[in-house]
């Protein structure tokens, strides 16, 4: 009889919310009050479960808002026996508790990420953005934005007011279908996009902060200590490490407890360099939620390719090889 450690390890998969765990009273913090979350997205098809660990990758002090709800019966006839089809802004929003720099003092309804291709981020839409208006009415909470967003049908116009920087203006959304697999769509929209800045404190070498590569492609390897499948692909990490030399900036990202990662390093036959996303802003903005997670970014600052799973991340460091002429 296999023993729970031997599963994970021989698998290439398991379920956890420890990482979610290790980050509790960390980053801004914002009235939970409700939870509408879709930080576990299930896999519909190319990718086998078995290749990633779920993980729930919203900062402790922020709450999802990425699902609307279905539109109402007098508009969709619900009794057709078809599947209804889902509304999507890609908007992820959070009530934040204390007041925000240059908005009124009772709007507290911050954007904490608009997914890559969705009408968010074709708008222009970015984690900071303070949404104050909907439709023309006032947003102080997170519920009133949802209110208005429940009368925005497929393909109508959702006009919101948002500040940033001391600065009000207008954004024009659209409305659009959920895609069926959010997977494939960050595969296919993450590409041809700008990268992240980010400033990580890094863990190996020790002393050091790390951020987006200069003159040279970068890889973002996210993974954790108690990933099964991360322990799989890491000796293909290394190698690539090795292989690519100066060549290539590859940082991997955890955003488990200093502590912990230091413990694994010590015991670790690997030398990339190691980085840590203390408050899982860096891991948030490239929307992930399984683990292993892998994105290539090109020397123009644009990500090259974005996938995760044993299959997926092989793929991004074969992609990385060509790049590289390796």
């Amino acid at each position: 009889m296999m023993t729970f450690v031997q599963l994970l390890l021989n698998s290439t998969a398991c379920n956890s919310n420890e990482e979610a765990k290790a980050e509790a009273d960390e980053g801004p913090k914002v009235t939970i009050e409700a939870r509408e979350s879709e930080a576990k997205v299930e896999i519909e098809g190319d990718t086998p479960p078995a290749a990633t660990v779920d993980i729930d990758t919203t900062p402790a002090a922020t709450v999802e808002v990425l699902k609307l709800p279905s539109p109402s019966p007098s508009k969709k006839d619900s009794t057709d026996g078809k599947q209804k089809v889902k509304r999507w802004l890609g908007l992820s929003v959070a009530n934040m508790t204390e007041p925000i720099a240059g908005v009124p003092e009772d709007a507290r309804t911050q954007i904490q990420r608009a997914a890559r291709g969705s009408p968010a981020h074709k708008a222009g839409l970015r984690r900071g953005d303070v949404i104050t208006a909907a439709s023309g009415q006032p947003v102080r909470r997170f519920q009133d934005y949802l209110k208005q967003a429940r009368n925005v049908e497929m393909g109508e116009e959702f006009i919101l007011q948002v500040a940033r920087n001391g600065h009000s203006f207008p954004v024009r959304l659209k409305m659009r279908a959920k895609p069926g697999n959010l997977n494939l769509w960050k595969r296919q929209s993450f590409p041809g996009t700008e990268a992240f800045p980010f400033t990580l404190t890094s863990l190996r070498p020790e002393g050091a902060e790390l951020g987006p590569a200069k003159d040279k492609p970068q890889l973002l390897y996210f993974w954790a200590t108690w990933c099964g499948p991360c322990r799989q692909v890491a000796p293909a990490v290394e190698k690539l490490h090795k292989d690519a030399g100066l060549a290539l900036d590859l940082i991997a990202v955890s955003s488990e407890e200093q502590a912990v990662i230091k413990r694994y390093l010590r015991a670790s036959r690997t030398s990339y360099p190691v980085a840590h996303d203390a408050k899982g802003w860096l891991k948030q903005d490239y929307e992930v939620r399984k683990l292993p997670t892998a994105v290539l970014i090109g020397r123009d600052g644009k990500v090259i390719a974005w996938d995760y799973g044993l299959g997926g991340v092989r793929k991004v460091l074969n992609r990385a090889r060509i790049e590289l002429q390796l």
